[in-house]
């Protein structure tokens, strides 16, 4: 009942605490003191204002809903408006006072399409989307396409929408041998057969349980450096994200379409690669990109992802932004490598392995969040 809500004489944002305000009550604001909320023509409103008014605010009115629950409902609403209207090129930053009073801060800011960190790694934005996650091939069809009569793989069905809510970076290219040695001071390709050595070879070699300690101390050092903020981090990809990326809006068995001819153009394999004696990861970026700028997608090696591997994964990962399960003996390892044979490049193809595995195949790439 607004009647009996007392009037507060608060400045706009300015110092406002959880203290501040009586038992029961939440603030929400659209921007910070020294922003500026997101506004469009088409509303006639702020999102903020948007949001709440067409679809929050008679919610909560209603009953449906707390401070918190208020606070989550606007976040994703305000996400998906000025998502809309800026094709991605966006970010959003939420800050709760506390369980009981919250204080909503909008900052939109415009992002960078391509960016590069103090190791030299460049990341490249890639939008929120939604994608047909999963082979549509039959077994019969597969057979046909491949001149063979293994079956289409079960765990690549059945095929489904899935959506990414969420913008995000991802390193255009595999992280390369000079990009590891310049976070890790180490060098597990040394010594071991299948291996070109170069800075700007893919790093091979190297363990999922590698990989996520790649992670955690190229985001302590970026923080240090003030290149990141206290909640940006580096990780790996979850499969939903790198499986997005890696089709890049497409629906065919590869990034650029069906024709197995054209794969030289885009992947190391093994008709480029093993079967003409070059038995190692070659140079990252030497091939075409995808649609969203990524390079190597297909072959070259194997790249790791946050989630454990699971073979039901296309039957349980319907929805927006799904992740695997948390635990399990193997993590998801997608992508094919300089080895592998056209079929098992496809952007479809789905394996696992044990996160201790340091194959001459393995690599990975950085998603930036």
């Amino acid at each position: 009942n607004a009647a009996r809500l007392p009037r507060l004489h608060f400045p706009f944002g300015a110092g406002l605490t959880a203290d501040d305000l009586p038992e029961g009550m939440a603030a929400l604001f659209a921007c910070s003191q020294d922003g500026q909320a997101f506004e469009h023509d088409d509303w006639k409103h702020g999102a903020f204002t948007k949001a709440f008014l067409d679809q929050v605010g008679p919610n909560v009115a209603n009953g449906y809903g707390t401070a918190g629950t208020l606070a989550e409902r606007m976040d994703w609403k305000v996400r998906q408006m000025v998502h809309d209207k800026t094709n991605g090129r966006s970010r959003l930053t939420v800050t709760y006072i506390n369980s009981g009073i919250v204080d909503l801060q909008l900052v939109w800011l415009e992002r960078d399409k391509l960016i590069t960190n103090g190791i030299g790694m460049k990341l490249t934005l890639i939008p929120a989307g939604e994608f047909l996650m999963g082979s549509g091939t039959s077994a019969e069809e597969f057979a046909r396409i491949f001149d063979s009569k293994a079956e289409c793989y079960e765990d690549e069905h059945p095929q489904h929408l899935v959506r990414i809510t969420k913008p995000y970076y991802m390193q255009t290219t595999e992280v390369t041998q000079g990009q590891w040695k310049s976070v890790m001071s180490s060098e597990p390709w040394d010594g071991k057969t299948y291996v070109k050595e170069g800075s700007y070879y893919a790093a091979s070699y190297v363990s999922w349980d590698d990989a996520v300690e790649f992670c955690r101390k190229l985001t302590e050092s970026e923080r240090r450096a003030g290149r990141l903020t206290v909640i940006q981090k580096y990780t790996l990809p979850t499969e939903a994200q790198w499986d997005y990326a890696c089709r890049a809006v497409s629906t065919t068995r590869y990034s650029f379409g069906d024709d197995e001819s054209k794969l030289k153009d885009y992947a190391w394999f093994d008709d480029n690669a093993a079967e003409i004696g070059e038995k190692y990861a070659h140079r990252v970026g030497q091939k075409h990109p995808n649609a969203f700028g990524l390079y190597d997608t297909h072959g070259n090696v194997c790249e790791w992802y946050q989630d454990c591997y699971d073979e039901d994964y296309c039957v349980n990962s319907t929805g927006s932004d799904p992740s695997g399960p948390t635990s399990d003996s193997s993590r998801v390892f997608r992508g094919g490598a300089w080895y592998y044979e056209a079929r098992s490049v496809r952007s479809a193809i789905r394996n696992g392995n044990s996160p201790a595995y340091r194959p001459y195949y393995g690599g990975f790439r950085v998603v930036l969040e």
